[in-house]
């Protein structure tokens, strides 16, 4: 998560100040600056557009003015790269800012706040849009992930619904027994005890219908009513939120259910429902395959599950 933290506006009054801009604000007076149009405001690809960035000013030792109007480009790369105010300090994220005076200055949120008047509000404003943006790009990826989501939820639903169809049908008490737990139980197999992980699958209180019926009704309103550039910041970042949690409940949900399908927790349910005779095997898809000395034959598929929460980055 990007680090939206806003920084108060504490100008190094020891700094000189640029003459040039000062005589440019007390032109302006009380007038403020413009608004300006993010969609025309650029996001520099690499550190090279950077550097090659029209008439940029390597360093200034002044304290400049500045305003929204001033915003040129801005940018976030993985290296560092110096700014153009006194010391060249390296960072990561910034803004290319024209101050009053004209000069095309790069500079990141400490030496900004330092160097600059009237840098809290463009960071402000430029943070904002940023967050705008990462939303966007969250919900664009979003009916796409989902897609890919609900086929482990019904991989598991269907294997839920084969222990207890199949396997536990004679065993009754030990499915409720797992419907109840929390997460995992332990079981005795042959006075030594064990323990039963990934039940999740199983309890009754983390209902995966539910879940799965509320991915779905989302992606349904999505649909219905998407986002556009006209939506408000304010909704778009409602709907990522929500997007973003019911993520991660799906994801979690998931990953504790996927921790039951081994072949070990299996041998210790089918030895807990006296189910001694049944085999347990992997084929080369990966699925286990359950035996039951009746004649009862499932296959636990392998989920192919999706990227982590972590990679849809908001």
């Amino acid at each position: 998560m990007t680090d939206l933290t806003e920084p108060a506006e504490t100008v190094d009054d020891r700094a000189p100040r640029c003459a040039e801009c000062d005589r440019c604000g007390e032109l302006r007076e009380n007038i403020s600056s413009g608004s300006p149009s993010w969609d025309s405001i650029p996001t520099l690809a690499t550190v090279a557009d950077l550097m090659n960035f029209p008439n940029l000013t390597a360093e200034t030792p002044d304290q400049h003015i500045g305003d929204l109007d001033g915003v040129l480009a801005k940018y976030h790369f993985e290296d560092r790269v110096p700014c153009s105010l006194k010391g060249r300090h390296p960072h990561e994220r910034g803004v290319v800012l024209k101050a009053l005076c004209g000069m095309t200055l790069c500079m990141g949120p400490n030496c900004g706040k330092k160097s600059i008047v009237g840098f809290a509000d463009i960071w402000r404003q430029v943070s904002r849009v940023e967050q705008f943006e990462r939303d966007q790009g969250y919900l664009a990826r979003w009916p796409a992930f989902f897609e890919k989501f609900t086929a482990p939820i019904r991989i598991q639903l269907d294997l839920r619904e084969a222990w207890r169809t199949a396997l536990f049908k004679d065993a009754r008490p030990l499915y409720d027994r797992l419907s109840r737990a929390d997460g995992s139980t332990t079981i005795d197999v042959n006075g030594q005890v064990e323990t039963l992980s990934g039940l999740v699958l199983f309890n009754k209180h983390v209902r995966a219908e539910d879940l799965k019926s509320e991915l779905t009704n989302f992606v349904r309103e999505y649909a219905a009513n998407p986002p556009n550039d006209g939506t408000s910041a304010a909704r778009l970042a409602r709907l990522a939120g929500k997007a973003n949690r019911l993520a991660q409940d799906a994801e979690g949900w998931l990953q504790e259910t996927e921790s039951f399908a081994n072949a070990r927790n299996i041998a210790l349910c089918l030895h807990a429902a006296k189910l001694n005779d049944a085999k347990v095997e992997m084929n080369n898809a990966g699925s286990l395959i359950v035996q039951v000395g009746n004649g009862t034959r499932i296959e636990l598929k392998a989920a192919t599950h999706v990227a982590p929460v972590t990679d849809l980055d908001r």
